[in-house]
């Protein structure tokens, strides 16, 4: 089970690659740390909390009441145990695993496991007995886990702060963390590159002003959520206002056309983008063919931005006119690397092949393999009704030839192998 988005599979007997039965099951959760416990000391009562077995909003607040009237021998958790508690009768103490917490992706993580490991140790002889906490780590010498251990707040201090400003992090800058996420893990890590590429540029030219430093993008710690794919980047930086509106522009994809940065000054003027309604299987007008495109003027325009911003605020990388319940050929494209608009688009080649995840806006939460051509070749026309060549490979291929098929009443589960 996925404790960020709550996805869970029943536990297999086979290898699911190669279907192999010879498989141990390991770990060392608070679930395996209980039946330790149970084999160690039997008929000994063990209270177990963690987000497994507290499922219920009372169930914490009553374990923790039935421990303190004595109804359990031993109170076994996650962090969810380690602070604000008061029981008397504690007397001994231990933490398991006292580095995993400290060596994570997060600059904080020092910081947080002191502050775990002191409220822990605080945890035992509350009371008029006498306690003792017992750590274990892979690293007791190491001045974390020793100076967490003699609850020395003052060198705790002097050692993060020095680390913090040679590595130039907070309150020597501010953090900014950038996320592209999507459903296909090629569009997350273009995305991510794209903005990368935006701040570089930007910060050697007109933002040449701005100090910062990029670490990435590289994927996430945990680098798939409920079925999005997570690529991040992080910015040392000082939070000004200039910044945040360099960052707007680099973030905001309707700024980039052709690798430019513009605002959308092209809008109808005295009329307000719109987000349309998308329409989802089931209606007659996704399998229809869709009229070539004869006019170009400014209500096509106007079509062709609201499409766009209904694209990104559905997190979408492309869009059909049908899909808005407009039956005319043209359709917007971005896998991470620019808007792309097609007006009566063809495909007059294709050439090798590639099987991978699609997924519609019009059919929300299912994914399938599709096979696609590896490379097209697309002829169009754009919003003023200039002629254009564009080729493509490999995900833009996918979603181009997506697009197209919407425009001939063909969704991406009617290629589905069956």
């Amino acid at each position: 089970m996925c404790h960020y988005c709550g996805y869970s599979v029943p536990a297999s007997g086979k290898c699911p690659s190669c279907g192999g039965e010879h498989l141990k099951f390991m770990g060392a959760g608070t679930q395996k740390v209980e039946e330790e416990l149970n084999n160690l000391f039997p008929g000994v009562r063990v209270l177990r909390i963690d987000a497994d077995s507290t499922v219920s909003r009372d169930s914490y607040s009553e374990g923790l009441e039935r421990f303190s009237n004595g109804e359990y021998d031993i109170l076994l958790g996650t962090q969810m145990v380690a602070k604000g508690l008061d029981f008397p009768n504690v007397t001994l103490v231990g933490v398991l695993g006292a580095d995993s917490a400290a060596f994570s992706d997060d600059f904080r993580s020092f910081e947080r496991t002191f502050s775990l490991l002191t409220q822990v140790i605080g945890r035992a002889g509350r009371g008029e007995i006498a306690g003792r906490a017992i750590i274990q780590s892979l690293n007791p010498e190491g001045w974390l886990i020793s100076l967490a251990a003699k609850q020395d707040y003052d060198g705790f201090y002097n050692e993060e702060i020095l680390t913090r400003k040679l590595m130039v992090y907070p309150p020597y800058c501010d953090i900014c963390v950038v996320c592209a996420r999507s459903a296909f893990k090629e569009t997350a890590e273009k995305a991510a590159r794209t903005v990368f590429d935006n701040i570089k540029a930007m910060l050697n030219g007109e933002y040449g002003d701005i100090k910062a430093i990029i670490l990435g993008p590289a994927p996430a710690s945990v680098p798939k959520v409920n079925n999005r794919y997570r690529c991040r980047m992080i910015i040392k930086c000082k939070n000004t206002r200039r910044f945040r509106e360099m960052l707007r522009r680099a973030i905001d994809r309707r700024y980039r056309r052709g690798g430019r940065y513009e605002s959308r000054n092209n809008n109808i003027e005295g009329k307000n983008m719109a987000i349309r309604n998308i329409v989802t299987i089931g209606d007659d007008i996704l399998r229809k063919v869709c009229r070539s495109q004869l006019t170009f003027d400014e209500r096509l325009a106007q079509i062709l931005d609201d499409m766009a911003d209904t694209m990104y605020k559905a997190e979408g990388e492309g869009l059909a006119a049908p899909q808005i319940g407009i039956l005319r050929r043209y359709c917007v494209v971005d896998v991470g690397d620019g808007i792309l608009e097609l007006v009566n688009p063809v495909i007059e080649k294709q050439s090798g092949s590639q099987i991978g995840q699609e997924g519609c806006l019009s059919i929300p939460g299912r994914y399938e393999d599709v096979e696609r051509p590896m490379k097209v070749t697309v002829h169009a026309q754009d919003r003023n009704g200039k002629s254009f060549k564009i080729t493509a490979e490999g995900f833009k291929a996918r979603a181009i030839c997506h697009e197209v098929d919407h425009l001939d009443g063909i969704l991406y589960i009617d290629k589905i192998k069956k």
